[in-house]
């Protein structure tokens, strides 16, 4: 399997890069050959306690490694919030 790493960077603080990739329960990346976009939705887990924390919003840098190679960086677009199921979804 390989080494991955999904990190967001604040829009509004250069220095804070939070590892999300423990947290994930998903990660999708799609892209199309006849699409020059490529698309990253992951999706956390969260408890009540930790939700502040990992509270990302539109406008946060995505930054996400396979192998230590840079495969995908890019902006949250959207997100969904599921409160039946704990979860908190980014694209």
């Amino acid at each position: 399997m390989s080494n991955i790493d999904l990190s967001v960077q604040k829009w509004n603080d250069p220095k804070n890069i939070i590892n999300v990739k423990d947290r994930c329960t998903s990660i999708k990346m799609n892209c199309s050959l006849k699409n020059i976009t490529t698309e990253l939705q992951f999706t956390m887990a969260y408890d009540y306690n930790d939700y502040y924390f990992y509270n990302f919003e539109i406008g946060d840098n995505i930054y996400f490694y396979i192998d230590n190679q840079l495969v995908f960086t890019g902006k949250i677009t959207d997100n969904t919030f599921n409160l039946k199921e704990n979860t908190h979804t980014f694209t």
